[in-house]
């Protein structure tokens, strides 16, 4: 069983997990309120009761391959194309009373650049964006994404050439009348795996070869966001993340080229005593970094308490420098910047996650930005004038704002597009 293999893939990019600590004084830049369309509070709400938002972890499971015709298609979609995928009944998730589910979304070996938007079916196709790729490019980015009322979710292609995308599902959020599930917990981000020094107990990793990394245990832990990249690599190849317990599944949540250091966030579950194993499929050796994000544990937390819980939306996009939107003007070298969350289109204040995808547009620099409040991690690397997305649970701070630091030296464009919230009371 493979993965997405690079064999060929020219378009090297610049990718360091592992934050500088930046030179210069950091200060907060301009921020920008408005406001816009509003959700619908009532049925927002609603979504929590019973077993609503709380998460299902599966073993990783590919449901759509436009190569070989899994979910329906073994054509490339074409330019601006649309595609509809059925989820429910699939990958091992049920064929209802599910809100939304997590997928690895790969795009592979487009004919031109562009980017591809994954959203509900049943809706107008929203202005936000799931991946961004170069022509002939193989790239992986997470996505959580609410699922249509037929069970299903679209998948545009927003290029001029044809494109072939993978999707692998790891997970779903239960609707109110669905299976109990996990609650989402915080953590600091944490460095358990790092080949090129030993932490976790692991040198360079061999072709083919795999490594085992623990998780802590925080209020029964069975599933864990973590952060893996790939440093050093000798040939192309791709990772595949998995739960320690179970077979090695034929998907992926990261490709590479030789030399290539590149990263991605994924939500993975846990084998019973709190291991996932990483598999290195490339005829090369690599060197492999994993940083624990959060976790999702508390299964058996009373329903009386929404805490913890997700509610899943329309993607709706919140920040876009380029139009002032939600922060004004490029972000600044050495800066955090603020951007409002509680109120925005009829976010509540309720809330302390949001699930967001973070693109950084045409970078003028090499850099890194950090979604949080300090700047000695990252979130998310970049080369210059390379535009990258990566989808992560990004913390939102009193009294309702998310931060994001500008680790180049020039600024760049950011927008923000959110597939959902996760709530604290």
């Amino acid at each position: 069983m493979k993965g997405i293999n690079q064999k060929g893939f020219g378009h090297h990019l610049l990718i360091i997990i592992v934050a500088v600590l930046a030179v210069g004084a950091a200060g907060f830049a301009g921020w920008k309120i408005y406001s816009a369309k509003k959700l619908d509070a009532k049925a927002e709400s609603s979504s929590v009761l019973g077993n609503g938002g709380e998460f299902i972890p599966l073993d990783p499971s590919r449901i759509m391959d436009t190569r070989n015709g899994n979910g329906g298609y073994n054509v490339a979609i074409p330019a601006n194309g649309t595609y509809s995928l059925q989820v429910l009944g699939r990958g091992g998730v049920p064929a209802a009373d599910v809100v939304a589910a997590n997928f690895i979304i790969t795009a592979i070996k487009g004919s031109s650049s562009g980017f591809i938007t994954a959203y509900p079916s049943g809706i107008s196709r929203p202005t936000t964006s799931s991946i961004n790729f170069a022509a002939s490019q193989v790239i992986a980015n997470s996505a959580t994404i609410k699922v249509g009322r037929d069970g299903k979710i679209n998948i545009f292609n927003g290029s001029s050439g044809n494109i072939n995308v993978a999707l692998d599902v790891m997970g779903y959020y239960s609707d109110t009348n669905g299976t109990n599930g996990l609650r989402h917990i915080t953590q600091s981000q944490t460095r358990l795996l790092d080949t090129r020094t030993g932490v976790g107990g692991y040198r360079t990793v061999p072709a083919g070869g795999e490594v085992v990394v623990s998780v802590p245990d925080t209020l029964g832990t069975e599933a864990v966001e973590g952060m893996v990249a790939t440093l050093n690599s000798t040939s192309s190849g791709y990772l595949t993340v998995y739960p320690a317990d179970a077979s090695r599944p034929n998907s992926s949540v990261l490709n590479f080229a030789p030399g290539q250091k590149i990263a991605n966030t994924m939500i993975v579950r846990t084998s019973s005593d709190k291991k996932v194993k990483i598999y290195n499929g490339s005829n090369g050796t690599v060197d492999i970094l994993f940083d624990l994000v959060s976790v999702f544990g508390d299964r058996n937390r009373s329903n009386s308490s929404a805490w913890g819980k997700f509610v899943a939306i329309d993607p709706i996009r919140i920040v876009d420098t380029r139009s002032n939107l939600g922060i004004v003007g490029q972000l600044q070298y050495g800066q955090f910047s603020k951007y409002n969350v509680y109120g925005v289109m009829g976010l509540p204040n309720n809330l302390d996650t949001i699930a967001a995808n973070t693109t950084i547009i045409q970078p003028q620099a090499d850099g890194y930005i950090c979604n949080c409040s300090l700047f000695n991690v990252s979130s998310m690397n970049f080369a210059k004038g390379q535009t990258i997305a990566s989808m992560m649970n990004v913390p939102v701070y009193n009294p309702g704002y998310a931060t994001v630091y500008n680790g180049s030296k020039l600024p760049t464009h950011l927008a923000v597009d959110v597939y959902g919230y996760f709530v604290y009371k």
